[in-house]
């Protein structure tokens, strides 16, 4: 993966920057309660097999895992560092989905340790029931995430309704929603294809170049006001 990066497109540096040191420089800075309610709000009924399978790693490491098996606990104490203390955009699950790895052989050396087959046909049962209620209600497997619509020319319904809509009224009607230009495999002409918090608030500390003209910034600028706020509505 690191090879097209280093030998093909010279971008050795643009990597490092926006891997490494911007989200250690410009994270949004969300406190750490805020980053536990955002888990939970992403999670939502997968949030206690969470707990589960972080039990499982720390019970997993007591009585359970061999020397050969650093790796699992150096990478689920690695990535539970960067989640709680360094960089979660809370605004988004997708920080979260490389820990489910993890969290899933948890709780597979849980189940393993459980003494009767009662409680493992109870543990059994429960994670069944989550995955089967999330395909029949929401149209997908994995975590309780709602379907992915396909996006219009214009901002999908969520984000009409949404109360930041206002917001982006002083974008032009040529401006679409970030999610049109993926699917329909275009190009902007002359902005980023999405701006996240932590990228807003790089582009301010470096005195960035002038952005309004971006679907998201109007939207980012709200999410930032909330924030200043103390308040945590936005993750609801």
């Amino acid at each position: 993966m690191l090879a097209p990066t280093v030998v093909l497109w010279h971008s050795t540096s643009e990597m490092v920057a926006q891997v490494v040191l911007i989200p250690m420089l410009a994270d949004d800075s969300a406190r750490l309660f805020e980053r536990l309610v955002a888990g939970v709000v992403h999670f939502k009924w997968a949030s206690p097999f969470v707990l589960l399978g972080v039990y499982g790693l720390w019970r997993g490491a007591r009585d359970q895992l061999e020397r050969e098996d650093w790796w699992l606990l150096v990478g689920a104490g690695w990535f539970g560092f960067v989640i709680l203390f360094v960089d979660f955009d809370v605004g988004g699950y997708t920080d979260l989905i490389p820990g489910l790895a993890f969290v899933a052989i948890g709780v597979g050396l849980l189940s393993a340790k459980l003494t009767t087959e009662r409680l493992r046909y109870a543990l059994t049962a429960a994670l069944v029931s989550v995955v089967v209620v999330n395909l029949v209600a929401f149209g997908s497997v994995g975590l309780v995430f709602p379907a992915t619509d396909t996006p219009a020319p214009v901002p999908m319904d969520d984000l009409r309704t949404n109360e930041r809509a206002l917001e982006l009224s002083a974008v032009s009607d040529d401006t679409h929603d970030v999610r049109y230009y993926y699917w329909n495999r275009e190009v902007p002409e002359t902005c980023h294809y999405r701006l996240s918090l932590m990228e807003v608030n790089w582009l301010q500390s470096v005195g960035g170049g002038d952005l309004s003209g971006c679907s998201d910034l109007q939207e980012v600028r709200a999410v930032q006001r909330d924030r200043g706020s103390g308040g945590l509505l936005h993750l609801l």
